[in-house]
């Protein structure tokens, strides 16, 4: 079977923490390069490599200070890795470059669109029963029923509902522009939102630590692929 060499792959690039949640970006880029892209991590204070498609991993609460939000007590937020992602999400959406957001992800591109969250949903939402502990959420599984037509559903090909993680305390309130949710829990609380024309696709859950299931490695792919798309155009530019 032919394999295309490294070299020719998609950069994915995956941002993360350099002290929290280091495991999540970890699974990200073995799938990544599993189906086919390059993956490249990107922390605050590291040079920004060339990246034609971008992950926005899970991770710690966004600073509040960014949705007029409420702070948590002694919680430890992280900065600097809100000012890189904000950065990085605005440089994609200008050059047309695919994004995807996980968890935290999510959240923090609903908020660059002008979107809130809210602050605790186990007092927001009614009949809220998640596991507490972090092995629990990892291994516990809820359904989203998700709308069709939408990227999410043509991924998921055609189901009306997955079977998803649960690794979050947060969710998306308010909804920022141009954004859509096309998949919910029972409950109300939200679990995708897209933008199809400018290739952002948010999702609560954690499809990295979810490999095994097709609706997950097809997040990667299509992330995959369009950027491909990308490279292909980046390269023909070059040349022209």
């Amino acid at each position: 079977m032919f394999t295309r060499k490294p070299d020719f792959r998609p950069v994915i690039g995956i941002t993360g923490s350099r002290q929290y949640n280091r495991l999540s970006r970890f699974y990200s880029a073995a799938v990544v390069y599993f189906l086919g892209g390059r993956p490249r991590f990107i922390l605050p204070g590291d040079d920004v490599p060339e990246f034609e498609g971008l992950i926005i991993s899970g991770g710690i609460d966004v600073h509040p200070d960014n949705y007029d939000g409420k702070e948590k007590k002694y919680y430890k937020y992280d900065i600097a890795r809100d000012k890189l992602e904000f950065s990085l999400f605005k440089k994609c959406q200008e050059e047309g470059k695919p994004v995807v957001g996980i968890c935290r992800g999510a959240q923090l591109i609903n908020i660059s669109r002008g979107g809130t969250l809210f602050f605790d949903i186990s007092k927001m939402y009614e009949k809220i029963k998640y596991p507490t502990n972090h092995l629990g959420r990892i291994f516990y599984r809820k359904a989203a029923y998700l709308d069709t037509p939408s990227l999410i559903s043509e991924l998921a090909e055609e189901k009306e509902k997955l079977c998803v993680n649960s690794l979050h305390t947060q969710a998306i309130n308010l909804l920022g522009s141009n954004l859509e949710i096309t998949a919910k829990e029972n409950n109300g609380v939200v679990q995708v939102i897209e933008d199809r024309q400018k290739l952002v696709l948010g999702v609560q859950f954690h499809p990295e630590l979810m490999p095994y299931k097709k609706f997950c490695r097809n997040i990667f792919k299509w992330l995959i692929s369009n950027a491909n798309s990308v490279q292909i155009e980046n390269k023909v530019s070059k040349y022209n």
